[in-house]
């Protein structure tokens, strides 16, 4: 089969991860996949090179906008010939809609239900909350299928020492309001309160609440705000406990990435983790409970183990892959029967 995915954001995260890597293993499977992306950053585009290999990566020129990118997109479809196109993000989708083409279009609901969705063959939702949220007047096909964890060695931690010392906290994503990391780092500082206290926390990732971050964590030289990482999987392997102190978390891919790494999970009761996480054992917290995280923080200090050995056997690529490949079937023949 021929997959053509696009998704025209220009910094990565957990959507882009998910295309990219989703985009890869298909590759490997034996399709023939192409990601359309936007040029951007060349740290951006190095990664999604990267993490999309084997598949080809084809490339929107920047200057293209509004309109003109429909017109980059039906010349990407033209020119690659896909049997489907695989849009994440609202922007690709409703890019990707005006192409016109009689190709089935499918998107992935990373984040909610959007009006240009409609227009679609088909919807994959992350978790089950979003297929809630369908309206009744979308008439297509429609299936829930989890991520899956990240291609790396399985609890790859136990070949990466910790430090024995103290006890490393992680949390990686955009810093946006969604995210809640100025909860975090307020919770980290009431926990461990004098400064002394054998513990570090680092957040990874970008945005607008950076600078806001970084006073909150101001004198506390235990905080690392790093930014954009390009290869997180290190600051995994060194960590002891994963943090997602979300506002909104539609799925959690770090999540998944902090387990296939070993790390012990304190998360807040989002839509998605208690969805895909209900019957595991972690710590959660309610959300935007500054208090309550500094607790759960300071009781996975007390109980700190070994790398933990977590079930992912319903997370795996290959089950992932069987399920779209499945849904892309149906929907082209949905198409052709029209």
């Amino acid at each position: 089969m021929r997959i053509l995915h696009i998704i025209l954001s220009t910094d990565f995260a957990g959507s882009e991860a998910h295309c990219c890597r989703l985009a890869a293993e298909q590759s490997r499977a034996g399709h023939d996949v192409a990601v359309l992306v936007r040029d951007g950053p060349p740290s951006y585009t190095t990664r999604v090179a990267r993490e999309a290999a084997p598949a080809c990566v084809m490339h929107l020129p920047k200057w293209l906008g509004g309109p003109f990118e429909s017109i980059g997109c039906w010349n990407a479809a033209r020119r690659f010939r896909p049997d489907i196109i695989h849009t994440h993000l609202g922007r690709a989708a409703a890019r990707a809609v005006r192409v016109g083409t009689t190709v089935p279009l499918v998107s992935t609901l990373h984040i909610d239900w959007r009006r240009q969705y409609l227009r679609c063959d088909g919807v994959i939702c992350n978790a089950a909350w979003q297929k809630a949220d369908i309206p009744a007047t979308y008439m297509s096909r429609v299936e829930v299928i989890w991520n899956s964890a990240p291609p790396w060695p399985l609890h790859a931690a136990e070949q990466v020492p910790r430090r024995a010392d103290r006890v490393d906290f992680l949390s990686v994503g955009r810093l946006v309001p969604n995210k809640g990391m100025d909860v975090l780092v307020r919770a980290f500082r009431a926990a461990f309160p004098d400064g002394r206290e054998p513990a570090g926390l680092t957040i990874a990732g970008d945005g607008p609440e950076r600078a806001q971050l970084a006073t909150l964590a101001a004198g506390d030289p235990r905080i690392q705000i790093q930014g954009y990482v390009d290869d997180v999987r290190p600051l995994y392997e060194a960590a002891h406990v994963y943090v997602s102190s979300a506002r909104i978390e539609p799925f959690g891919l770090t999540l998944l990435e902090a387990m296939q790494a070993g790390c012990e999970i304190v998360c807040t009761k989002t839509a998605g983790p208690r969805e895909f996480l209900a019957g595991q054992e972690l710590s959660w917290v309610e959300i935007d409970d500054v208090d309550g995280l500094a607790q759960a923080l300071r009781a996975a200090a007390a109980q700190l183990r070994a790398p933990r050995h977590w079930d992912l056997s319903a997370f795996t690529p290959a089950a992932a892959i069987e399920k779209i490949d499945a849904f892309y079937k149906a929907c082209i023949a949905d198409r052709a029967a029209r």
